[in-house]
């Protein structure tokens, strides 16, 4: 606390109590914007689904996450699952951006978590999908039968 006296003094306490409180301010602003989430991109590359996980492929190497390693998973957006986990180095927390998101999810879902309103809903496949992963798979090799796609899609009916 200061106390000014003399000619001055005053206006020299109101204007140092204003700057004080404008630096407040914007420390208060910095320390609020630094405490909020941030999604940073980790690595990239690609992503390869089976019935016991998936695989992620990228400059760094193979990671290979089965669906118990899994403890919770939402689709946030189309092509983005949120994933909450553990790895090998302890949990974690991720989004996973690929035009698979929901099939993985939809795998995940049959297999850990049958009731997640999002599988039980169907409010999460967005309306494209089911021709985009038909064509796809009837167009590749090395990937399922279009028999085998069309028994996913009675499962989700």
């Amino acid at each position: 606390m200061m106390v000014a006296t003399g000619r001055g003094g005053l206006a020299m306490m109101a204007g140092f109590a204003a700057a004080q409180a404008i630096g407040n301010a914007s420390r208060r602003r910095q320390a609020a914007e630094m405490a909020q989430p941030r999604w940073v991109p980790i690595d990239h590359g690609t992503v390869a689904v089976s019935n016991f996980g998936f695989y992620l492929h990228s400059p760094s190497g193979i990671h290979a996450w089965n669906w118990h390693s899994i403890h919770m998973a939402s689709l946030v957006g189309p092509g983005q699952l949120s994933i909450d986990g553990v790895s090998e180095n302890g949990p974690i927390k991720w989004i996973l951006h690929s035009d698979w998101a929901e099939l993985v999810f939809m795998l995940w879902a049959s297999v850990c978590n049958p009731t997640h309103p999002q599988m039980t809903d169907r409010t999460w496949l967005p309306q494209d999908w089911m021709t985009k992963a038909m064509v796809h798979a009837m167009s590749n090799q090395g990937y399922p039968t279009h028999f085998a796609f069309q028994e996913v899609v009675r499962e989700l009916r």
